[in-house]
């Protein structure tokens, strides 16, 4: 396939010459906008990679790129090992702006010598979809906007657990009276204050930008008189206890979760607890919890993808019912799947229901992991 390249004229790549690049191959239709040490300006197009300029950045060029549009010691925690997460934007006009999900991680440079830098965009919607574009259905609308308490979204990496978020915030920033809302994403996708006709209020914050962890950030959002929460990831003990203590104080919390379903994501997050906490750090969750959600996305009929979608309440009735069996994990799961089947969504029945719509040849291996995945 053949293409017009991209023209870089200058001798160093800086911001200005990141936003002609971005905007370009936006405007291409890239899926993936890549920037390598030593290697040339790279495009991936339909499926294919495609040399876009003969221009090579090098290693100093980027990290010295990453400390101007993200934050002065982007380049210091890449060359420390821990790759970056982050959200930029390029504006064209005064109404208009392209934004780009980025992920920097050092790499081994071409040249052989020091540290490299490999930075790849991807272009993201500015606003997230509404509940009405994602087709969301009453098995997860019914109770995704509880009064307190949390609501976890379950599901592998890439599995659109963010966008499903956004779309429940839009929400409730949309419908009166209004809330109060925080986020703490790692990093901002979706630009919520964009939003039009919106009857709440948001704030988001970045980790490790703004705000240092997850932690720190449900610690800072009870300071600041909020009706909602979003944490962008429960991903360790500390985050998970400022989230049960939030939920507990008259607030809602959103927050996502690496599961294959949801009866497995209460002891999930009792597991990211001490040995000797985790039954009553199980107990307590349990408590705080009001709607489980597991979604994955697999092959579309006619190209594309599809998300399946398993919802689990969490009535007064139910939490006191699995309450009983809670300090037993294996009479936990079993009682937990039986209220699944009776009053949650199964993933198996979203899968019957939108068999038609599945991309026949992934039909049968789909249903094989959702099979092995409740075990």
């Amino acid at each position: 396939m053949a293409f017009t390249p991209f023209s870089f004229d200058g001798f160093r790549f800086d911001r200005k010459a990141l936003e002609d690049y971005l905007s370009w191959g936006a405007e291409l239709g890239a899926s993936d906008i890549v920037l390598r040490s030593d290697h040339p300006l790279t495009v991936r197009l339909h499926g294919e990679y495609f040399q876009a300029s003969r221009h090579r950045p090098s290693s100093n060029e980027l990290f010295e790129l990453l400390d101007d549009i993200y934050m002065k010691s982007a380049s210091a925690t890449l060359r420390g090992g821990k790759p970056l997460d982050f959200r930029f934007e390029v504006r064209l006009d005064r109404t208009r702006r392209l934004a780009f999900r980025g992920n920097a991680t050092s790499v081994h440079p071409y040249n052989g010598v020091g540290v490299g830098a490999a930075i790849v965009f991807r272009t993201i919607p500015d606003v997230p979809p509404s509940v009405e574009d994602l087709k969301l259905e009453s098995h997860l609308l019914d109770h995704a906007f509880p009064g307190t308490g949390m609501v976890i979204v379950t599901g592998p990496t890439g599995s659109g657990k963010s966008t499903l978020l956004a779309a429940l915030l839009r929400q409730v920033l949309e419908t009166p009276p209004g809330r109060h809302v925080l986020t703490y994403e790692a990093p901002i996708e979706f630009n919520l204050g964009r939003i039009e006709n919106m009857a709440g209020l948001v704030a988001q914050s970045e980790i490790p930008k703004h705000i240092e962890s997850f932690s720190r950030g449900v610690e800072n959002a009870l300071r600041r008189a909020p009706d909602v929460i979003l944490v962008g990831e429960m991903r360790d003990s500390e985050t998970i206890e400022g989230g049960v203590t939030a939920a507990q104080t008259g607030h809602v919390v959103y927050s996502t979760l690496h599961t294959y379903g949801v009866v497995s994501a209460l002891w999930r997050m009792a597991d990211m607890y001490p040995l000797g906490y985790r039954e009553s750090a199980a107990s307590k969750i349990l408590d705080s919890f009001r709607l489980l959600v597991h979604q994955r996305l697999v092959p579309r009929k006619g190209g594309g993808r599809l998300a399946l979608i398993e919802t689990l309440p969490f009535t007064e009735q139910i939490r006191e019912e699995l309450q009983e069996v809670v300090k037993d994990p294996s009479a936990f799961f079993s009682a937990a799947r039986i209220r699944l089947r009776e009053v949650g969504h199964p993933l198996e029945r979203d899968l019957e229901i939108k068999s038609d719509l599945v991309d026949p040849r992934y039909l049968d291996k789909i249903a094989r992991e959702i099979k092995r995945d409740e075990r």
